[in-house]
């Protein structure tokens, strides 16, 4: 492989946010029933080579992400989704286009004072549903394909001491 700099233009933008939906500032007493909260994602990346007119390679597509969020006292558990737009912006050459694809997660966590410090026990899933998606960022996608998809399913319980 051969790098060399060019002229390029690259723009995007990126927003994020945070919605009370239930709970202190929302619906409801969160006494009650917790909080619920849906924290939501995106942005979107254009670049393309000034002297050749062709887009850069290994951009990430369009993403669009969500998660609901509900939180009782020690309690917490998340559901969410992101969704990647398929990335058919790619130079004429040595790339490959990816398709679009959408990665569900879950998680469950419970949090334990301990004197200053906190314990986080937490339980979590990734890619819920074992989509097969390559990513278009990865020099693999193109160099090792079909060999190297992002991660299928999977488990993870640990702990975490903050302090």
């Amino acid at each position: 492989l051969r790098y060399a700099g060019v002229r390029a233009r690259l723009y995007g933008a990126e927003a994020n946010g945070t919605v009370r939906l239930l709970g202190a500032g929302g619906l409801g007493r969160s006494d009650a029933i917790g909080t619920l909260d849906f924290l939501w994602r995106a942005d979107l990346v254009r670049a393309t080579n000034l002297d050749s007119g062709e887009p850069l390679p290994r951009i990430a597509p369009a993403r669009l992400g969500g998660t609901l969020s509900w939180a009782r006292g020690p309690w917490g558990a998340q559901l969410g989704v992101d969704l990647v737009s398929a990335q058919r912006r790619v130079p004429a050459e040595g790339q490959r286009a990816t398709d679009g694809y959408a990665l569900w997660n879950a998680a469950l966590s419970w949090r334990v004072p301990l004197g200053q410090s906190e314990l986080l026990w937490f339980a979590r899933v990734d890619n819920i549903t074992d989509k097969l998606a390559y990513s278009a960022v990865s020099v693999l996608t193109t160099t090792a394909f079909p060999k190297a998809p992002l991660p299928g399913r999977s488990a993870r319980l640990g702990v975490r001491l903050n302090f």
